[in-house]
């Protein structure tokens, strides 16, 4: 047990949002805006299901799927048998109101591709700039570690989730732009429930994956700008193929 109850006149109070497309959507929203809002606090308790589900007027199964989600981005951590609590990590990137954002907003597939197109070159470019010998070499780190992994099929999703979006974070590092490293570290995390999702139904991402970092690899350690721009590429039409396909088709 832990953590106080939210108080449910303020989350009546602070609720207007319009409802989205879907209920899930709309509980994901609010919880988020309340977040936002300072009406719930880190280390919160969530009001129970039922109630919870009455004041958002949606479907028992509906908040599970919203809590789900919730849970995967490290907002909120569900208690079985206490209950569902607002994140107390306040200094993870999920509490980052960019990334908060993002969540809101919701952007579409088209938006996603759009913006990891334009990012993945400027990082690339500036990476191979600014990567010190040290930088190049955690860089190679991490690029064996996932293909390690990915090779003795022992890690779980999780695990070469976190390989993989650390392989990213780790090159968007080497470029020592502050500013472009904060918000590409948002953009990564938003994606990782995408990533960690296609690790579970597609056989083939591990190895696809690993095959785009040695081309970004290769790119910074022979600082050649013209195969960055084809790395920078190529990583985001396996990712547009591999995550965007497997959601459309299913």
């Amino acid at each position: 047990m832990g953590g106080k109850w939210a108080n449910t006149a303020e989350i009546i109070g602070a609720l207007n949002l319009p409802q989205r497309d879907t209920a899930v959507n709309y509980v994901v929203d609010s919880i988020i805006e309340l977040i936002r809002g300072k009406k719930l606090q880190p280390g919160d308790r969530l009001p129970a299901e039922p109630e919870l589900c009455s004041l958002l007027n949606v479907s028992r199964g509906s908040m599970r799927e919203a809590m789900r989600i919730l849970s995967v981005y490290g907002l909120v951590e569900v208690k079985r048998g206490d209950g569902t609590y607002v994140s107390n990590s306040e200094d993870s990137i999920s509490w980052d109101p960019l990334f908060l954002k993002f969540m809101l907003i919701a952007p579409s597939e088209t938006e996603m591709i759009e913006l990891r197109n334009a990012l993945e070159r400027v990082l690339l470019t500036i990476a191979i700039q600014h990567a010190t010998q040290e930088d190049i070499e955690d860089i190679r780190m991490a690029h064996y570690a996932m293909k390690i992994a990915v090779g003795k099929r022992e890690s779980s999703f999780d695990e070469l989730a976190k390989m993989d979006i650390d392989f990213h974070l780790t090159v968007s590092k080497a470029t020592h732009n502050r500013m472009l490293n904060s918000i590409y570290c948002c953009i990564m995390n938003y994606f990782y429930p995408y990533v960690h999702k296609s690790l579970q139904v597609l056989e083939n991402y591990g190895n696809q994956a690993v095959k785009t970092h040695e081309a970004a690899l290769s790119a910074i350690e022979t600082r050649d700008y013209e195969a960055c721009e084809k790395a920078g590429g190529y990583i985001v039409n396996v990712w547009e193929s591999l995550v965007f396909t497997r959601d459309n088709d299913e």
